[in-house]
C-alpha cells in the first residue's frame, strides 16, 4: 500500500549553474570586487607610491636646477655684463696719475676669458702679497682681477675647475680700482678689479 505522503525529489542544479554561483559570491554587491580582489588593488597602490614619490622629488630639484640654470643665463644675455672693452671705453682711459676715472669706486659686471697663464694664486706663488688672475676679451683687452684671502680658496677652486674648457665665458663682478702706472717715463691711470665675493663668478 503506498503512502499518502509523497517525498518532494528537486532536481539537481547544472553544473554551470553552481560554478556561476560560486563566481557571484565571490564578489560584493553590484558587481563590485571582492575582499581579496580589493586587496590586491590596494597593494598595487602601495607598491606604486615610493617609484612615484621619488620620480616626483627628482623631477622637482631638476626644476630647481633649470630655474636657477635659466636665471644666470638671463642675466648673462640680458646685457648686464658688459665686455672688457666696454667697460675701457667707459672709464675713459689715457688719463693722467691722480687723475679720477668715471668708473672709479663703481660696482660692475662684465665678461672675459680667464688667461690660464695669468692666474696668481698663493698655494703656487707663496712669496705674493696678494692674488689675482686675468680675463682677457675678445679684442685682445685684458683686465686683472683680485681676490680677497677670504675668497681665495673657493674661487681658485672654480678657476680651475674649468681650466680643461678655456673657451668658456666668465662672467665676474665686483668693485673698480683705479691706480697710477708709470709707463717710460710718463704716468697713466690704469685700472683693476676687486672681486666682491666667491660667488660673483661664473660660467657660461
Amino acid at each position: 500500500m503506498m503512502s499518502p505522503w509523497r517525498t518532494a525529489v528537486l532536481p539537481l542544479p547544472a553544473q554551470d549553474t553552481v560554478q556561476a554561483a560560486r563566481g557571484a559570491s565571490s564578489r560584493g554587491p553590484r558587481g563590485m570586487p571582492g575582499d581579496s580582489a580589493s586587496s590586491k588593488h590596494n597593494n598595487a597602490l602601495q607598491n606604486l607610491r615610493p617609484p612615484l614619490l621619488t620620480a616626483l622629488t627628482i623631477g622637482f630639484v631638476v626644476l630647481l636646477t633649470w630655474c636657477a640654470d635659466m636665471r644666470e643665463t638671463w642675466a648673462q644675455e640680458s646685457g648686464q655684463f658688459v665686455s672688457i672693452e666696454e667697460l675701457l671705453s667707459s672709464c675713459g682711459m689715457r688719463h693722467p696719475c691722480h687723475a679720477v676715472m668715471a668708473c672709479e669706486g663703481k660696482g660692475v659686471r662684465v665678461r672675459g676669458y680667464i688667461d690660464y697663464e695669468n692666474i696668481f694664486q698663493k698655494e703656487h706663488y707663496p712669496q705674493l702679497p696678494y692674488e689675482k688672475f686675468t680675463i682677457r676679451g675678445e679684442s685682445g683687452e685684458s683686465l686683472e682681477i683680485w681676490v680677497a684671502p677670504e675668497h681665495s680658496r673657493e674661487v681658485f677652486r672654480e678657476i680651475n675647475r674649468h681650466k680643461s674648457a678655456p673657451a668658456r665665458m666668465a662672467y665676474v663682478e665686483g668693485e673698480i680700482v683705479a691706480f697710477d702706472m708709470p709707463i717710460m717715463g710718463k704716468c697713466q691711470r690704469g685700472i683693476k678689479m676687486n672681486l666682491t665675493g666667491p660667488d660673483k663668478l661664473s660660467f657660461s
